[in-house]
């Protein structure tokens, strides 16, 4: 049995304060590459702001996909 599914193992103090902010990151470096990826695609086509607009709303989207398929397997921090 490991130590973090051993309910008499002592909690670790913050909780899931690392997986959360592990979490908040894995969202903001998704919409970064997004915007660079759209700023990029506007240098090259001229196509100003359309591809920095799509390229937000795709960074947006995959960074929600992640977050969220990363929170399912967090457990909740029962007290």
């Amino acid at each position: 049995m490991t130590r973090d599914s051993d309910p008499k193992s002592p909690k670790r103090p913050g909780g899931n304060l690392g997986a959360a902010l592990s979490l908040g990151l894995e969202l903001a470096v998704a919409m970064l590459l997004g915007v660079g990826a759209g700023r990029w695609a506007d240098a090259k086509l001229g196509t100003s702001p359309a591809m920095l607009l799509l390229g937000t709303a795709l960074g947006f989207a995959g960074g929600l996909y992640i977050l969220v398929k990363s929170a399912k397997g967090i457990p909740p921090d029962g007290d």
